[in-house]
């Protein structure tokens, strides 16, 4: 008899908006958190997926695989900052049945409108006497 996986705490921390490429487009700004799933009868690895959209381990590689123990970073696509709220699976690499569901509540996007560009006509004071005639 095996003991029953048990994925209890997702340890998610740190969710935050980047601001992608520093543009004032909010529609390209996305999330950003962390993750230290912990459990009993757990194996060394697990995987998460999210309900909408898509998501990445440190940004650039497959939520998979991921080793127990540690905190990781993970990112939503582009466009998901501002849009409302997600749902993450976080499920046990060896236990397709080992699932826990958690919520990443939306912190809004974080791009900044850029002032607007103000012209400044420079008048020689030197030059003013012309203005007088």
């Amino acid at each position: 008899c095996n003991p029953t996986c048990d994925i209890t705490n997702s340890g998610l921390t740190d969710v935050h908006c980047e601001d992608n490429n520093e543009t004032s487009d909010d529609t390209d700004d996305f999330i950003w958190f962390q993750l230290n799933p912990t459990g009993t009868n757990i194996s060394g690895a697990y995987s998460v997926s999210v309900f909408p959209g898509s998501i990445l381990l440190n940004g650039t590689d497959p939520a998979e695989n991921v080793p127990y123990g540690v905190s990781s970073f993970f990112r939503l696509q582009q466009g998901s900052a501002g849009i409302g709220n997600f749902s993450i699976f976080i499920s046990d690499t060896l236990d397709s049945d080992c699932v826990l569901t958690d919520t990443i509540v939306n912190p809004g996007s974080c791009s900044q409108m850029e002032p607007p560009a103000y012209t400044y006509d420079f008048i020689d004071p030197c030059s003013w006497h012309e203005f007088w005639k």
